[in-house]
């Protein structure tokens, strides 16, 4: 599957946290409000590191009056031991500004989520390779979208046209050669089949996808 893009599958923190602080001397874990990441963890996985399901993790990180890391465990594992591994790594990298109130500077302890999705983008077993002859495109680029399901193996249900080349003749030519090559990989997300659904765009010019 794709190595997961920055919406999916590079997780940052910028998201929700709560974050606390034990620096007054005292076993008490007072609530902070503004603590922000100078440098937040960023975790880039290919889908097969989440081994078929989305993950979830919660550490716990503490920094010195710096905003420097000393500390991070896991609360909360995402199930995988080298996944909950590279988390802290990448966390005891990162830091925050520091944080201060009245002028003192305190140590901060903060729970983290961090949440990881596998790839709902369908691949192609074998992408349909269609070329056509140069004469048909009538001297000009064209684009042909092509909308298309598959069932849970992957086989083609629907394929039609999404968006017209403006030659009916060449539109109806590249739909039926790619009814004719595409097949889908099965898509599994968290142990259950996930529909396939893909919107796929061809070019034809003089110098690509074509032949005289």
């Amino acid at each position: 599957m794709k190595i997961l893009s920055s919406i999916f599958l590079c997780m940052t923190c910028f998201i929700t946290t709560n974050v606390y602080s034990n620096s007054r001397g005292t076993d008490e874990i007072s609530s902070i409000p503004d603590v922000k990441w100078k440098w937040s963890p960023r975790i880039t996985l290919k889908s097969a590191e989440l081994e078929g399901y989305d993950r979830e993790a919660l550490i716990e990180i503490e920094t010195n009056v710096k905003g420097d890391m000393v500390d991070a465990k896991i609360i909360r594992s995402t199930g995988i031991e080298k996944l909950d591994q590279k988390i802290l790594d990448k966390t005891m990298k990162s830091s925050f500004y520091p944080y201060q109130e009245n002028g003192i500077f305190y140590r901060i302890k903060v729970e983290q989520p961090f949440k990881f999705f596998l790839s709902r983008e369908p691949e192609f077993e074998k992408k349909p390779n269609i070329k056509v002859n140069i004469n048909d495109i009538k001297g000009k680029s064209r684009f042909i979208t092509i909308y298309s399901e598959a069932d849970n193996n992957g086989n083609l249900t629907i394929a039609k046209i999404e968006k017209s080349s403006g030659l009916t003749e060449l539109d109806n030519y590249v739909l039926n050669e790619f009814r004719k090559q595409a097949k889908f990989l099965p898509l599994i997300i968290n142990g259950k089949p996930y529909p396939i659904t893909k919107s796929e765009i061809f070019y034809f010019s003089e110098n690509f996808n074509t032949i005289k």
